[in-house]
């Protein structure tokens, strides 16, 4: 599954949360950032969600290890 990034983000994470919920992921292909966290799930992260996806803003730090 892609994640659409251009044009209506709001659209986008709807669909594609649509999508994970009626198709669970059973696997997931990431990396592991600079210090041992999940890349771009970086703190401050929101643990306490239970939405699939939500838009975040990196900073440059974070911006240039990717």
């Amino acid at each position: 599954m892609y994640v659409n990034g251009k044009g209506d983000q709001a659209a986008n994470i709807a669909y594609i949360s649509a999508q994970v919920e009626e198709a669970p992921i059973d696997v997931g292909v990431i990396s592991i950032g600079e210090n041992g966290h999940i890349a771009f799930n970086a703190p401050p992260a929101d643990f306490e969600t239970r939405k699939s996806y939500i838009i975040v803003n990196p900073d440059a730090c974070c911006r240039a290890a990717a």
